[in-house]
C-alpha cells in the first residue's frame, strides 16, 4: 500500500500526461498546411507513419487491461460481483481504449476526406483526357500505328493511371490500417482471457476436450 500503489499511480499519471501531450501534438499538426498526396502508397496521403508511433501504445493498452483484469478477478473471487457483470465492464474498457488510443487518429479524418475527394476529381479529369487521346491514337487510326503499338509506353501509362485511381479510391479516412486495430484489440483482450477460467474452469475444459477427441 505504501510502496507499490504510489509507484503504480505515478507511472499511470506519467503515461496519461504523455498521452495528453501526444493528443496536443497531433492537434497542432492537423492545423498546419499539410502537403497531403492522395496517391501516396501508404493509403493515408502520407500520414501512415503515425501508425508506427501508435503501435508503441499497444504495450500501454496491455498494461491497462492487465490492471483491469486483476481488479475484475479480485471482485469475482471475493464474490463482490457476479461473473456476468464483467461483460459490460469489458465493453466499457474496450471503448475507453478506443477513445484514448484510436481517437487521436480521427483528428485527420476531415483533411483526409478532402484530400481523397480532391484527388478523385483531379485524377478522374486526367484519366478522361488520357483515355480519349489514347483511343484517338490507337483505336481511331489503328492502321497508322500498327508498327509502333508493340513496345509502346502508352499501355503501361494507362495501367499506371488506373492503379493511381485505385489507390485514391481505397484511401483510408484515418491514418491507420487494419493491422493496427487488430494489434490494439489483441493487446486489450489477451490479459482478459484468463477471466474466462472463472466461468469455464481449466479442468472442465480439459475433460470436455478429451471426451470430444475420444468420441471422434
Amino acid at each position: 500500500w505504501f510502496v507499490c500503489l504510489p509507484i503504480f499511480r505515478f507511472l499511470a499519471l506519467r503515461w496519461l500526461w504523455r498521452l495528453v501531450l501526444w493528443w496536443y501534438f497531433l492537434l497542432r499538426v492537423s492545423r498546419m498546411q499539410l502537403a497531403l498526396v492522395p496517391t501516396h502508397p501508404d493509403g493515408a496521403a502520407g500520414l501512415g507513419y503515425l501508425e508506427l508511433v501508435h503501435a508503441e501504445f499497444s504495450i500501454l493498452i496491455f498494461a491497462i487491461s492487465a490492471a483491469a483484469a486483476s481488479t475484475f478477478a479480485e471482485n469475482v473471487i471475493s464474490k463482490a460481483v457476479a461473473f456476468t457483470t464483467l461483460y459490460p465492464n469489458v465493453v466499457v474498457l474496450l471503448l475507453m481504449d478506443a477513445a484514448l488510443f484510436a481517437g487521436p487518429l480521427c483528428i485527420f479524418a476531415w483533411q483526409l476526406m478532402e484530400c481523397r475527394a480532391r484527388g478523385l476529381e483531379t485524377y478522374m479529369d486526367l484519366a478522361s483526357r488520357y483515355v480519349i487521346e489514347f483511343e484517338d491514337k490507337w483505336l481511331g487510326a489503328f492502321g497508322e500505328h500498327k508498327k509502333e503499338f508493340l513496345g509502346s509506353q502508352d499501355i503501361q501509362a494507362l495501367n499506371d493511371l488506373g492503379g493511381s485511381m485505385k489507390v485514391i479510391d481505397a484511401m483510408h479516412l484515418f491514418p491507420s490500417s487494419r493491422r493496427l486495430l487488430l494489434m490494439f484489440v489483441g493487446a486489450a483482450l489477451v490479459p482478459l482471457l484468463p477471466l474466462a477460467l472463472f466461468r469455464y474452469p481449466l479442468a472442465e475444459l480439459a475433460e470436455k476436450l478429451v471426451k470430444t477427441v475420444f468420441t471422434l
